[in-house]
């Protein structure tokens, strides 16, 4: 027998036995588990699993434990949360599995594993990472399209792309598919996809490319978040686009094999409304609408560029990814249609405060197929290549910028890199400038802000002139930023309108504002408060304020304070559910969570007293609309601390030190603080408690 014909059958074999050893799990009664799916949650808390198993599942479990609980070989079963959710029929003698996890810590390692509850029934035991959400980066990839040619020679390939891009990027917080993944509807092209074992701990987030059209396997192997109707094909599964948030990121994603941009443009007003303070915002759909290869002269260019691109300049969405066309664009920014290249760029080589919006076209990440570039120089061409290799892009994104690096497999070289900052330049808007502007805290000018004696709230008077004929609209932000300088919250007041000058006015006319405010209690050393005069909130402002720095230089801390973070608390629950959460508010991001519904539900923290001896407690809080009443209760002690309830309501979200009252303890050593439910304010809505932090003072 030809030796090189021995060597391909030997590989194609072996490929094969992987394949199957990788997607399927089986267990005992026939109950098998293929296709793992993770995908992005509705905020980085959350991760959706999608599974499939043979049909009529006696339920969809996944039960999830950090790693630090793994003592042995065994799944910690009893340090486990447990999580069920949904099966459908899928195909014939198969079930579609879908759960959503929640409560994810940051920058946690997790091992889980899937099943139908029952003992015999669970896959491997695999790993999954929590990331930091405000640094980031994520891998995008063009259409894999696995099927086109060999199936196992592409799942090879493609299993290379990733094993690449994981080995380069190892803290990726997901990967990005931009439609196509496989070549047809056909089971064994998805058991491909999902045969690489890096999937296991990597969520995909992709969208339907047009070899995924007319059947539901798509939908019923990915569990979006936020799925919405819009943009719902009736073959397809009946999923439209959907969308998430990540740190201060918000990704939208739509279905375009249906071509009618109003119900696209209505997914992405729904999803910018829901996530109004994101300072980036993604975009991704299957059909490239820059492109230079065969589909750039097809009907649903112009369609979408006519219908879509108005609202995504509206929006002010930066970044927008597609595939299809198996070809290397990156756009100039665009804006109505046309190349913005005037831009400033800073000492760095970075776009600042771009005007319009970058659109990138991925190439086919496996090299399953290339098209041929057929319009060499397009006027919204910066980047135009094919350079028959698979490739991927790792874009990363924080506070300050966004940065797109393309790689070529084979090398691993570096064949593009774009980064836009979002800075705050001077611009200076047509008679409209800024008289003075003064941070103020209990109604007096501050330069600095000492956050151990920050009582009551911080924030800015500004004095404007205008010497314009014309009046001038303008909001007013103040951006809080953390010590590495990323954005980490904003306040943004309503609209002021600056009257128009006329000559009796000598010169100008001048008004004095106060912009929003922030709680100072909230503020931590390092960060600091920056304040904005902006024409529109999608637009770039025209004067930066002057900074208001948190001391960095403070006395030592007291060493008979104590503060603990509630989200680093062992903790119990009656009553209610209890659970952690993310909020920049919080010192940390983050914060317990208790969603008392009536009078006696309770959460209880284990707190650690290090001495004997009387102590003073105090409780650090998010108040808001929904705040409950509460006292702090000692069981240990039977005991209540302090005579008065506390109370979390506010009309408005705010943070705020609660003194729960003082208590000698007769011995060191673990306490459990428990804060139950008494009542609620008559204006507030529910009984949540926000806790960020315990705060222990020596007497």
């Amino acid at each position: 027998m030809n030796k090189k014909f021995v060597n391909i059958f030997l590989f194609s074999l072996l490929i094969t036995i992987s394949l199957l050893s990788a997607i399927w799990v089986q267990a005992a009664n026939d109950y098998t588990i293929s296709d793992i799916a993770l995908t992005p949650g509705r905020t980085p808390s959350e991760l959706n699993f999608a599974w499939y198993t043979t049909e009529n599942p006696a339920a969809s479990v996944v039960q999830i434990a950090p790693k630090s609980e793994q003592t042995d070989a065994s799944f910690p079963e009893e340090k486990a949360a447990v999580f069920t959710g949904t099966a459908a029929p899928a195909t014939t003698g198969l079930a579609s599995n879908k759960v959503t996890v929640s409560n994810l810590k940051n920058e946690t390692e997790y091992i889980y594993r899937l099943g139908d509850g029952t003992p015999a029934h669970w896959s491997p035991v695999y790993q999954y990472t929590t990331q930091n959400p405000q640094d980031f980066g994520f891998i995008f990839v063009g259409d894999p399209q696995i099927g086109y040619s060999s199936t196992t020679q592409e799942a090879q390939v493609w299993n290379d792309t990733l094993a690449k891009a994981l080995n380069k990027f190892p803290n990726t917080s997901f990967l990005l598919s931009a439609g196509d993944q496989v070549q047809s509807n056909k089971i064994a092209l998805y058991n491909a996809f999902f045969s690489p074992q890096i999937l296991r701990s990597l969520p995909v987030a992709a969208v339907q490319g047009n070899h995924e059209a007319g059947a539901e396997h798509f939908s019923l192997h990915f569990h979006q978040p936020n799925l919405t109707q819009h943009g719902k094909t009736s073959g397809g599964g009946e999923d439209g686009g959907y969308y998430f948030s990540y740190g201060n990121t918000l990704f939208m994603c739509l279905n375009t094999n249906n071509q009618y941009s109003a119900e696209h443009n209505a997914l992405m007003r729904e999803a910018v409304a829901a996530y109004p303070n994101a300072k980036w915002k993604v975009l991704m759909f299957h059909h490239s609408i820059y492109s230079t290869a065969g589909h750039h002269q097809s009907t649903y260019v112009q369609r979408f560029i006519n219908g879509m691109c108005p609202v995504i300049d509206e929006l002010g969405i930066d970044l927008v990814l597609m595939g299809h066309d198996h070809v290397y664009v990156r756009t100039f920014q665009m804006k109505g249609n046309e190349p913005q290249t005037e831009q400033t760029i800073d000492e760095k080589g970075r776009i600042v405060n771009p005007t319009g919006t970058l659109y990138l076209t991925g190439n086919s990440s496996t090299g399953s197929k290339y098209y041929d570039i057929e319009v060499a120089n397009p006027a919204f061409a910066a980047v135009n290549n094919q350079l028959q290799v698979p490739s991927f892009s790792y874009i990363r994104l924080n506070g300050q910028q966004l940065s797109i690096e393309t790689y070529r497999t084979d090398t691993m070289e570096i064949y593009d890199q774009y980064t836009i900052a979002k800075h705050h330049p001077v611009v200076n808007a047509p008679g409209l400038s800024l008289e003075s502007f003064t941070f103020m805290t209990d109604n007096a000018a501050i330069q600095a802000l000492d956050p151990k004696n920050a009582g009551g709230s911080v924030y800015g008077s500004v004095t404007l002139s205008n010497s314009a004929d014309t009046v001038q609209n303008f909001t007013l932000l103040m951006a809080k930023y953390n010590e590495k300088d990323q954005l980490i919250d904003q306040y943004i007041a309503e609209e002021t309108i600056m009257p128009a000058y006329t000559e009796k006015d000598e010169g100008s006319i001048t008004q004095t504002i106060d912009t929003p405010s922030i709680d100072g209690s909230s503020l931590q050393p390092g960060e600091y408060l920056k304040l904005f005069l902006w024409k529109n909130q999608n637009g770039t402002p025209y004067t930066p304020a002057k900074t208001l720095r948190i001391e960095e230089a403070l006395p030592p801390e007291d060493p008979n304070t104590y503060r603990l973070e509630c989200e680093n608390l062992i903790t119990t629950s009656a009553g209610a559910e209890e659970l952690d959460f993310n909020d920049p508010l919080l010192s940390k991001g983050s914060g317990n969570l208790l969603r008392a519904q009536a009078v006696g539900d309770y959460v209880e923290y284990a707190v650690e007293i290090p001495s004997s001896g009387a102590w003073e407690i105090s409780l650090i809080t998010k108040t808001d609309i929904d705040g409950g009443k509460f006292r702090l209760y000692l069981p240990q002690s039977e005991k209540y601390v302090g005579t008065e309830e506390s109370d979390q309501y506010a009309p408005n979200s705010a943070m705020k030190t609660l003194r729960l009252g003082k208590y000698s303890f007769n011995s060191a050593g673990t306490k459990q603080f428990r804060l139950v439910i008494t009542g609620k304010h008559p204006d507030s809505n529910g009984y949540f408690l926000r806790n960020d932090a315990i705060v222990l003072t020596k007497l």
